[in-house]
């Protein structure tokens, strides 16, 4: 069979439609259509063809007019539910006297008036005139305040009348140095106390 130029015009048009469809079904690269050869006329012919990716749709974005309304609601919301429940306190438990009394302050030294008990001196007391002062025929008087702890040893003592002044404080300090006492007692326990004690120097 004869084949006119218009003929083989008509039979490439139809293989490049062809080739196109095939093309784009497969995702071929360049190809050389099937059935033409440089003798007919068509010598080295080659289509390439490329494939264009679909458009890609749009991502929806956001309203930004939204969101200063979910912000304000968030703004509104109380501050105990964006912070979260606050944190318990633990409830202070002071622990109670035992047997519901209060006991005596361990540093507190006790005046008579709040004892139960007075401290007294557990043996008489000598109270000789001080050698130094037997040639002066001096009177005096000293009133000393003892500070006794809960087992009745003078831990300290303070003069709070002395006359003449500072002439007997030695000798009267140094007469109730060493001397033992019967601790005194509150809520029937033994407590530190004060005691007052005042001492009277006649010359022999």
């Amino acid at each position: 069979m004869l084949q006119t130029p218009s003929t083989r015009r008509l039979l490439l048009f139809v293989a490049v439609s062809v080739a196109l469809h095939v093309v784009t079904m497969v995702g071929v690269g360049p190809f050389r259509i099937a059935g033409l050869s440089p003798g007919a006329g068509f010598a080295g012919f080659e289509l390439h063809a490329t494939l264009i990716p679909a458009p890609v749709a749009p991502v929806a974005q956001p309203d930004p007019a939204g969101a200063p309304e979910e912000t304000a609601q968030r703004d509104a919301a109380p501050a105990e539910d964006r912070q979260g429940p606050a944190p318990e306190r633990a409830a202070s438990v002071q622990p109670a006297p035992e047997g519901g009394l209060a006991l005596p302050s361990p540093q507190k030294w006790f005046t008579a008036r709040e004892v139960d008990v007075r401290a007294e001196p557990l043996s008489s007391i000598a109270l000789p005139y001080p050698e130094e002062l037997r040639g002066k025929l001096v009177a005096g008087k000293v009133q000393l305040r003892l500070f006794i702890d809960e087992r009745g040893i003078v831990r300290k003592m303070q003069v709070a009348v002395s006359d003449p002044s500072g002439l007997f404080d030695e000798a009267a300090k140094r007469a109730w140095a060493e001397v033992r006492f019967r601790p005194a007692v509150k809520d029937g326990a033994p407590v530190k106390s004060q005691k007052v004690i005042e001492l009277t120097y006649v010359p022999e």
